[in-house]
């Protein structure tokens, strides 16, 4: 039952497209482009989403800082975003990779 509740709870996180939080957007889906200044997101509902790159964003795979040349198309994403000035979104951090195991 404990996997069950766990797949539950991740299934419903990965059909959530964009939402707000504190002021800041999650982008969830899968990763479909990539290049030195954007990524492209395709949300559970289809949706094409952009997202800048900034100097500082931080990838993390597993939890684990990696490089942006680490994440690969196909790869389920969470990225933590804000909107500019020109209402485009800018990644703060982008999340990919299986989750951490829990050590009790």
């Amino acid at each position: 039952m404990k996997y069950g509740l766990s797949a539950l709870v991740l299934s419903a996180v990965l059909s959530a497209a964009a939402f707000a939080h504190g002021g800041a957007e999650h982008v969830i889906g899968v990763l479909r482009g990539i290049n030195s200044t954007s990524i492209t997101v395709e949300d559970a509902k289809h949706k094409m989403i952009v997202v800048l790159l900034r100097p500082t964003t931080e990838v993390k795979k597993s939890g684990v800082i990696v490089k942006i040349g680490d994440l690969k198309i196909g790869e389920r994403v969470v990225v933590h975003a804000e909107e500019n000035k020109a209402d485009k979104l800018e990644a703060e951090e982008i999340e990919f990779g299986p989750a951490a195991p829990v050590t009790h």
